[in-house]
């Protein structure tokens, strides 16, 4: 038995697999982005953006009132802290 020949097929499902997953997972994107835009024009509602991007070791706050800039910098701290300890 060619084991070589083995561990290929088991890579290239699981790239197969992989890719899959990536597909699917953008699709689900995709189709909440349409059904969320599709109700709120049936709705008056109103949207607030709030959030993080870490660039580095500096994380960056964008649209948070006080309560949010506090949770979300904690958050921020706690990733910097757990990407130093164990990368």
């Amino acid at each position: 038995m060619n084991v070589g020949a083995y561990n290929m097929q088991f890579f290239d499902f699981l790239q197969v697999l992989g890719i899959t997953i990536l597909v699917i997972g953008v699709m689900m994107i995709l189709i909440g982005f349409f059904l969320s835009s599709r109700k709120s024009d049936m709705y008056e509602t109103k949207k607030e953006t709030k959030g993080f991007i870490l660039i580095g070791p500096i994380p960056i706050l964008y649209g948070a009132s006080k309560q949010t800039q506090i949770a979300l910098c904690l958050i921020g701290i706690f990733v910097v802290i757990f990407i130093l300890l164990f990368f």
